[in-house]
């Protein structure tokens, strides 16, 4: 949203809010990237493990695993 917001104040112009002293950092995604990254790992499926057991496992290789990608940030 900050582009759009930036470019909106920019066009009428209005003052651009600065915060923590500009003491921060933006991370811009583009569509097209989180499109890539979905088209990727649609297909990966995580294997299932029948020995699994909640006391000595993790939920990337449980019985119903699952996985977390972070598609949406640059780290």
């Amino acid at each position: 949203m900050a582009p759009f917001i930036f470019t909106k104040k920019i066009l009428n112009g209005e003052t651009i809010n600065i915060n923590n002293n500009g003491d921060m950092w933006r991370d811009f995604t583009y569509i097209d990237d989180i499109v890539e990254g979905i088209i990727c790992i649609q297909d990966v499926i995580p294997a299932i493990v029948m020995a699994w057991k909640v006391e000595s496992g993790s939920p990337a290789t449980s019985s119903a695993p699952y996985s977390i990608y972070n598609i949406g940030h640059a780290q």
